[in-house]
């Protein structure tokens, strides 16, 4: 399938780091979605050629959508829903009101009714319960099933995949064409491909010992490692 010809829609968005990865991949970002319009300026700077809808996620509705988008066909939805209430460093309140957000991202899926939809979130979302003792991926893996969508999910290394942060996550990715999705084996192991560090990162940026910088702050020295020379 050429990515080319897959358009896309970031729900959640921040500043848009998950759809620029997508971006970059060859999708097309038609629009990024959050309830913070700081964010979206950001999103809207790294998505130039997007739409931005600074709204409350579970009071969006299919037509705020569409017509945004020129009632265009959505292929991929995306989204990291707030894990603050999944989180195994929080109080994981099984009450907290952010919790109900991945619901509120599977009732959008099954409105606009993508090809594929990729959920990113905690590792402590395998383990959530909602109020009623369910587990929270339970209660997803029936939504989704529900409405079609045949998924597959794994918690993910950052730095596995060359990101300088041993960050863990949880990928649910789903889709409706019945496809057996296979996630990506690492590109790095430590061993034969070396994890990138952060020295690897951003030793190459210039100092701010002695003030704040400048608006625009100039390079001092040339690429030190393959991911500075990718940066740039």
């Amino acid at each position: 399938m050429d990515n080319l010809k897959l358009k896309t829609i970031d729900l959640f968005c921040g500043c848009g780091g998950l759809s620029y990865g997508f971006e970059m991949a060859g999708y097309e970002i038609m629009l990024g979605i959050d309830n913070w319009m700081d964010s979206l300026e950001t999103f809207k700077q790294n998505h130039k050629n997007s739409e931005i809808l600074c709204k409350d996620i579970s009071k969006v509705k299919k037509e705020d959508i569409l017509k945004l988008i020129g009632n265009k066909k959505v292929d991929v939805l995306l989204g990291g829903p707030p894990c603050q209430g999944f989180s195994l460093a929080g109080k994981r309140n099984s009450k907290d009101e952010r919790n109900k957000l991945v619901m509120d991202y599977a009732k959008l899926v099954k409105e606009l009714k993508p090809k594929f939809f990729v959920l990113e979130n905690v590792l402590g979302l395998l383990s959530m319960k909602d109020e009623e003792g369910n587990l929270v991926i339970d209660n997803l893996k029936k939504a989704f099933s529900e409405i079609g969508y045949k998924i597959a999910y794994k918690p993910l290394y950052a730095h596995h995949y060359g990101v300088p942060q041993k960050r863990q996550r949880v990928f649910i990715v789903g889709n409706r064409l019945g496809i057996d999705f296979q996630f990506p084996k690492p590109t790095h192991d430590g061993i034969k491909n070396k994890f990138v560090t952060v020295g690897d990162a951003i030793s190459d940026l210039p100092l701010l010992d002695k003030d704040f910088g400048e608006e625009i702050s100039e390079y001092k020295n040339s690429p030190k490692s393959n991911y500075q020379r990718v940066m740039r």
